[in-house]
């Protein structure tokens, strides 16, 4: 498991598929969650084809990526959702936390 620096650049991605394995765009949106753990805090990006908003960047067809920018030292856990036609997560970056350290800078 790679390990990040506080004000770093972590850069996560998911890809969607159906239970044959074809990518597609989850019909309704895609929801990128990930908790602070200094905070607790909650921070929610959305996707939709109508407003994809600069959060979640659409890569292709089922493949999504966004970041998390950590502002204290910990374990950052976060989650990927499609919403709308049943389907599953195929793959997404190995881990659902990453460990950041302080940097001594």
């Amino acid at each position: 498991m790679e390990t990040w620096d506080i004000g770093e650049d972590v850069p996560l991605t998911a890809t969607f598929a159906d239970d044959d394995g074809v990518l597609f765009d989850p019909q309704t949106s895609v929801t990128f969650e990930f908790k602070n753990p200094a905070t607790d805090a909650t921070t929610t990006f959305t996707w939709t084809a109508a407003v994809p908003g600069t959060d979640i960047v659409k890569l292709s067809v089922g493949k999504f990526r966004s970041h998390i920018r950590p502002t204290h030292k910990g374990y950052w856990h976060w989650t990927w959702t499609g919403n709308g036609t049943p389907m599953r997560i195929i793959q997404s970056t190995e881990d659902t936390a990453v460990p950041v350290r302080a940097n001594v800078f």
